[in-house]
């Protein structure tokens, strides 16, 4: 089964989410007869906001919140991704515009190598705080990943695949998709959001039904 998978990189949520997902796959004992397929979201399509902002400061712009209350949640996000065995110090991660980053992942769809570059980048922004808008940054996640660097550079210097980026993100407005990470199986079973374990295990029970 095909499952298509809509995450932006700097979603704390689809980086949890996705480990999960994952693991929820394995213990069902599912994770040879599915096909992850990544997909591009777009959370800020608009360079409104300087690269390198703390994320901290991002979600304050936002949400209206107070920057304690931010970081208390940040220290939640962070142990739910130590359970899981995810590096996390949310208090270092930056706001970037993600356009290169999903390119760069669209690149690696080819390769096969989608879901492990969006593993990778999103394992850099939130435990050693890169900025996935820096291009040095992007091309050693390349590596990292086991893409061509040369292939890589020539994928942002020549800005390949920027209309697969937009159709991608273009389908789940369509769906009215507004909240990541967000699953779609081939025959049409759907779920989202920020779930647990188990309800990654009950929604994967009930898709493959």
């Amino acid at each position: 089964m095909e499952i298509q998978v809509w995450a932006d990189f700097h979603c704390p949520y689809c980086y949890i989410g996705k480990a999960r997902f994952m693991k929820a796959l394995e213990q069902l004992g599912l994770d040879g007869q599915v096909a992850v397929v990544p997909r591009s979201f777009l959370l800020n399509p608009k360079k409104d906001r300087p690269e390198g902002l703390p994320l901290a400061e991002h979600v304050k712009m936002d949400y209206d919140r107070k920057l304690e209350d931010i970081l208390k949640n940040f220290q939640g996000l962070d142990a739910q991704g130590r359970e899981l065995g995810l590096p996390m110090s949310m208090d270092q991660a930056h706001y970037a515009s993600m356009m290169d980053a999903h390119r760069l992942m669209q690149y690696a769809r080819t390769k096969d190598l989608g879901n492990e570059f969006f593993r990778v980048a999103q394992e850099a922004l939130f435990a050693r705080g890169a900025i996935l808008s820096d291009r040095t940054t992007l091309l050693a996640i390349a590596r990292e990943t086991g893409l061509e660097e040369a292939e890589a550079a020539a994928v942002l210097d020549g800005g390949q695949y920027q209309e697969e980026v937009l159709a991608d993100d273009a389908a789940a407005r369509r769906m009215n998709i507004d909240y990541v990470p967000y699953y779609l199986t081939a025959g049409g079973y759907h779920f989202s959001g920020d779930l647990n374990m188990a309800a990654y295990q009950q929604h994967l029970e009930q898709a493959f039904k």
